[in-house]
């Protein structure tokens, strides 16, 4: 099936981005330029866990019909679901720092001075507007980046349908925050994987029935039990901080307790469980033990296996890509020294060539990088002819070796 152009899939469309148009490719190169300076001029340099873990190519995006988005990425069996929007990544990092550090702060303020809380208990009579606010001020900074509520992922879609459930006997302003919340969880769950990923995955332990009698109790059960399935003890006091709120105050406030309840009692569980496609993704994940690591079926044994296989893979494919990119410097310095020693074209020579080169690219864009090769051709002579062409042939081969290596590498490792 060719991916030139935009055709059906199925029931549903897809964009392909095996080729993309000139303007979009000076965009993409842009970017990743700019990129490289702001990184440059950053005091503070990029830290290990900044580092993207998954740099596979992009095959095609896909919109299926009964919604969602699903992104094909070249070396995973399944597509992911869901498309990395990198503006809205960046405001999802903003609302957790500024939640996570603003609860920290407190709590460790009041830790080291306990007697403080006599005085902070009259903020316990304004603290639903307190709550109000901050989701309200989460709301505007990501309002003009939501999605469009079709295209949420199938699990993101199910909260959306429970939080949009009509509920009975509920106050303009308890509707109003509910519809707030929805729009931020779901928003921050969609483009945020590893706590869609823990809630697809503690969602299968809810029970709905305990819930109803007592939501603060069945909530903290969930929240000890996700403390437990962490690896990494940041996270756990994210969740220690949860608890807190849970405890403390959800207990309190009623409307918003019946409102959680009500939340999950709608939820559709099947709806909201990790598919194939989802375990898939999780199981490369090293801060998280999800509950169908520790009972697989045969299906997730053989998702697990293939996830360590293409580790190793990918380890050694690393490998090669780093001796190519050395034997590629190596050649490219060598090729300087033998075209520096033919001589260079003279500065009126190169302003004529690219005056050229400017206006064939008015004339056919398309054509470009053949014509303005051979409007450089045209400038050389045979000897440096000859040393391009054979520039060339030595670049192809080293490429057609390596492209072999990756091959072979793949075979080894059944990928």
């Amino acid at each position: 099936m060719s991916e030139t152009t935009q055709k059906q899939q199925g029931n549903g469309k897809y964009m392909p981005l095996s080729t993309l148009p000139p303007e979009v490719s000076a965009y993409m190169q842009n970017a990743q330029l700019m990129q490289q300076i702001v990184q440059q001029m950053k005091e503070i340099p990029v830290l290990a866990s900044e580092k993207p873990t998954d740099t596979n190519a992009l095959l095609k995006v896909e919109f299926p019909e009964e919604g969602g988005v699903l992104t094909y990425m070249e070396n995973h069996p399944y597509p992911y679901r869901g498309f990395p929007y990198f503006e809205f990544v960046d405001k999802i990092d903003v609302m957790k720092k500024l939640s996570r550090n603003s609860l920290s702060g407190f709590y460790h303020s009041v830790k080291k001075r306990k007697l403080t809380l006599i005085f902070l208990f009259p903020l316990v009579f304004v603290a639903r507007d307190l709550l109000t606010t901050g989701v309200r001020t989460f709301h505007k900074l990501i309002e003009r980046f939501r999605i469009k509520n079709q295209l949420y992922s199938k699990a993101v879609r199910g909260l959306y349908q429970a939080f949009d459930t009509p509920r009975e006997n509920e106050s303009l302003e308890i509707l109003e925050l509910r519809m707030m919340l929805k729009d931020v969880i779901c928003s921050v769950l969609e483009f945020d994987n590893a706590y869609r990923f823990r809630l697809q995955d503690i969602v299968l332990e809810l029970n709905k029935e305990a819930i109803k009698k007592n939501t603060s109790k069945e909530l903290l059960r969930l929240l000890n039990m996700m403390s437990e399935r962490e690896k990494t003890q940041e996270i756990r006091d994210t969740w220690r901080l949860v608890k807190m709120g849970v405890k403390y105050y959800l207990r309190f406030d009623r409307q918003l307790s019946k409102m959680i309840r009500d939340v999950l009692v709608n939820l559709d569980l099947e709806q909201i469980a990790m598919m194939l496609d989802d375990k898939h993704f999780a199981a490369q994940r090293y801060d998280y033990q999800f509950g169908f690591m520790s009972n697989p079926t045969v299906e997730d044994q053989s998702i697990l296996d293939r996830v360590v296989l293409s580790k190793a893979y990918l380890k050694e494919r690393e490998k090669f890509d780093d001796e190519l990119a050395k034997e590629f410097n190596l050649q490219q310095s060598h090729h300087n020294e033998e075209q520096s020693k033919l001589g260079h074209l003279s500065p009126e020579i190169q302003k004529e060539i690219q005056e050229k080169v400017v206006a064939v690219q008015k004339e056919c864009t398309e054509r470009h990088a053949n014509a303005s090769k051979e409007v450089y051709m045209s400038y050389l002579n045979q000897k440096q002819k000859d040393l391009l062409k054979k520039q060339e042939e030595e670049k192809t081969k080293l490429t057609q070796e390596h492209d072999q290596k990756r091959r072979n590498l793949a075979a080894q490792y059944g990928l």
